[in-house]
C-alpha cells in the first residue's frame, strides 16, 4: 500500500441471502458502474456473503 492511499470498506445488511444477491445483482452492479467509470482503476470491488452467528 502506497503512503497517500485511503481505503473505504463498506459493509450492508439483508434480510435474507437472495435479497443479498439481488442487490449486489441490480442496484450494486450499477453502483459499482458508477464508482469504476469516476475512480477507474483506483477502485476494486469484492463481494463476501458472510452470515452473523450467536456467540451464547
Amino acid at each position: 500500500v502506497q503512503e497517500d492511499c485511503v481505503s473505504y470498506a463498506v459493509s450492508l445488511e439483508a434480510a435474507t441471502a437472495e435479497d443479498a444477491v439481488e442487490w449486489h445483482d441490480n442496484i450494486g452492479a450499477r453502483l459499482r458502474a458508477i464508482l469504476h467509470q469516476r475512480f477507474g482503476e483506483g477502485v476494486v470491488f469484492f463481494t463476501t456473503y458472510m452470515e452473523n452467528l450467536s456467540l451464547k
